[in-house]
């Protein structure tokens, strides 16, 4: 008997050691990112650290396009730490010049690259975003700001596929021979309910079927797909259940 539901994986092109590499999004992005690395490819992972949804990817991408420097009145002070909402608490620093300094260095290093990046693979996390109360900005990380300061909203299907297809349209301007690879996390949101995570993943799910059926120089690689279904068995996973472990 076979155990396993395996499916072949359709590839439109393929990545090899002359090109280069950008992996930004969620977890899974890293995690691939360091695959990468470890194989020697050269690969720039998520230059604005873990990023979960659609609207934070999407900017973090716009944003080093520009390569506009991010400035002081960017970032805020709390728990002792400067941080900036569009970034990974790893940026994070006491000292407000070295989170400024930090976030920059890897923004101006991911800009100078972008123009002649060949492959971009975007891994989107969750549909849920978090947005604050006072100014309506989504955030790419709350930084355990507390949670009545925002409105925690499930993001339409219309909303994503809009907000890709802008930043995919930008991409395509600045960089027209850029490939770009997309995949869903098959790492499952357990804190937001095993419910709304199924909901948050199909929209997900919907919106990059969408966007590749628009533009022909993306393809989906089906990350989740092999998780739910190849490799649905727990042994596959790290003691909490949710993340892939290393076999």
């Amino acid at each position: 008997m076979n155990f396993r539901t395996t499916f072949p994986i359709e590839a439109n092109f393929e990545i090899d050691y002359h090109q280069k590499i950008m992996s930004i999004g969620s977890c899974f992005a890293e995690h691939i990112g360091n695959q990468f690395i470890q194989g020697k490819f050269n690969i720039i992972t998520n230059p604005f650290g873990i990023l979960y949804h659609p609207i934070s990817i999407a900017q973090a991408i716009q944003r080093i396009i520009l390569g506009t420097p991010f400035r002081d009145e960017e970032l805020f002070f709390y728990n002792d730490l400067w941080q900036s909402w569009m970034h990974h608490g790893s940026f994070s620093s006491p000292e407000k010049e070295i989170c400024l300094e930090k976030i920059n260095q890897d923004l101006l290093e991911a800009h100078q690259n972008f123009k002649t990046l060949d492959v971009l693979i975007i891994t989107l996390g969750t549909s849920f975003v978090y947005q604050k109360k006072i100014d309506k900005q989504f955030v790419a990380n709350c930084h355990k700001v507390p949670n009545n300061n925002f409105n925690k909203i499930l993001l339409s299907l219309d909303q994503i596929v809009r907000s890709l297809s802008s930043l995919i349209e930008q991409i395509q301007t600045y960089n027209p021979s850029l490939k770009i690879l997309m995949t869903v996390s098959p790492v499952r949101h357990i804190k937001d309910g095993i419910i709304s995570n199924q909901r948050s993943k199909a929209l997900l799910l919907l919106a990059t079927e969408w966007i590749e059926k628009k533009y022909t120089h993306v393809n989906y690689f089906p990350s989740y797909e092999i998780m739910m279904d190849d490799l649905r068995d727990y042994r596959f996973y790290n003691s909490d259940l949710i993340h892939p472990n290393a076999m």
